[in-house]
């Protein structure tokens, strides 16, 4: 019985899955500092469209990407803070820590963190 060819190109591309990633996982590290850095910046100076231009940016990535690596929780939140952060720049209005932007922005950072676990 000759082996199967199909085998090693299934294992191929599984190894360069786990490989994106373990690169996507390094990524979300990065991503939560940057979220983290620009809601530090909203409590101490105001969030300004610039901030929510930021956080919408920072989540269109994570929303696209995220489900397709097996991240569909990360990708789910990402997509509704994404949402929120698009409706709260072209508002143009002071956010409160009590927003649901904010609100659910932390909901986000805490799924990213608990996917790296």
């Amino acid at each position: 019985m000759s082996p199967d060819p199909s085998h090693g190109k299934t294992r191929h591309a599984q190894d360069a899955l786990d490989q994106l990633r373990r690169r996507f996982m390094d990524q979300m590290e990065m991503r939560i500092i940057e979220l983290e850095t620009v809601v530090q910046r909203c409590k101490t100076a105001g969030t300004t469209p610039r901030e929510c231009r930021e956080i919408r940016d920072i989540s269109h990535k994570l929303a696209g990407l995220a489900p397709s690596l097996g991240f569909s929780q990360v990708g789910k939140s990402a997509r509704i803070v994404e949402d929120l952060a698009d409706s709260a720049q072209k508002r143009a209005r002071p956010l409160t820590a009590q927003s649901p932007l904010f609100l659910h922005l932390e909901h986000l950072l805490d799924v990213m963190e608990a996917s790296l676990d």
